[in-house]
């Protein structure tokens, strides 16, 4: 994928790894990856050990670090989740700009399955922030209070008016296979039928 020499690469990534981190594992507990409809009952609270939020971090950033490595050649464009998710117009005008077609009017089509923020997703919370505390991951878990995001997928409603080839392609480990279906599911339902 990388010796394309078209490529343009979109790395949306989560701000907050904690809260990544927590809604992952909740994913995989209930087997729910995504939302079409909102979800009134929230997936049951979490105990997760500060070693594993260190570990999946550093795990997580040597991933993140490794793709952008691999992509470095190609035009790339950073796109938080959480800017996406408080400011969706202004982030998808970047996300044309870069792609150089259109705008295009969208719309969230997912919900979030998780609601509170972390307070209510984890059990241990006070003893994870405790733990993390005056560790540079401290402020991960300090602003989970500001966690109010309902929407986060979008969905282009018509057609561009030109062509335009769209490829989904994501960097897989044995630790991601269970979550392969979800992830092709969601997409495909978007309309990209093109998966590397």
């Amino acid at each position: 994928l990388a010796s394309l020499d078209d490529l343009k690469v979109i790395h949306l990534w989560r701000r907050n790894q904690i809260e990544r981190i927590v809604s992952e594992i909740q994913a995989q507990q209930t087997d729910k990856w995504t939302s079409y409809q909102p979800s009134p009952i929230p997936p049951p609270a979490l105990d997760i050990g500060v070693t594993t939020f260190l570990t999946k971090i550093a795990q997580k950033t040597k991933r993140r670090e490794q793709k952008m490595a691999m992509f470095k050649d190609h035009p790339l464009l950073y796109l938080e989740y959480e800017d996406l998710v408080r400011d969706q117009p202004g982030q998808m005008r970047r996300v044309f700009e870069f792609l150089g077609i259109d705008p295009l009017p969208v719309k969230a089509s997912t919900h979030r399955i998780s609601h509170g923020g972390l307070r209510s997703s984890l059990r241990n919370y006070r003893e994870v922030q405790d733990a993390l505390h005056g560790t540079p991951y401290a402020h991960f878990i300090d602003d989970a209070g500001a966690d109010a995001l309902d929407k986060v997928a979008l969905t282009p409603r018509p057609a561009p008016q030109r062509p335009v080839r769209f490829r989904i392609f994501s960097h897989v480990c044995a630790a991601d296979l269970d979550i392969i279906g979800p992830f092709l599911d969601h997409y495909a339902r978007l309309g990209i039928d093109s998966f590397h």
